[in-house]
């Protein structure tokens, strides 16, 4: 589904396309972690939506998932 650019800085929208990859990959927080440098704390705030990625973690999450920063923020 394709938001408007006002949209796609929805902390939730992220967050759960962030969660829905790190399940169809079928690994865990820790092993997030470990591969991306970010504390599983941290990625599961990301997760929930009470924190957005910065630019850097977007960047090492497309990058992890090989995906697009625009599909993590949900613009294509």
């Amino acid at each position: 589904m394709k938001v408007s650019k006002r949209e796609y800085l929805n902390s939730n929208l992220i967050g759960n396309r962030l969660f829905e990859l790190r399940k169809k990959k079928g690994d865990t927080l820790v092993e997030m972690e470990n591969a991306i440098g970010h504390s599983h704390s941290i990625i599961s705030r990301w997760e929930r939506g009470i924190y957005i990625p910065s630019v850097f973690a977007l960047v090492a999450l497309a990058e992890y998932f090989e995906v697009t920063t625009d599909y993590l923020l949900h613009l294509e």
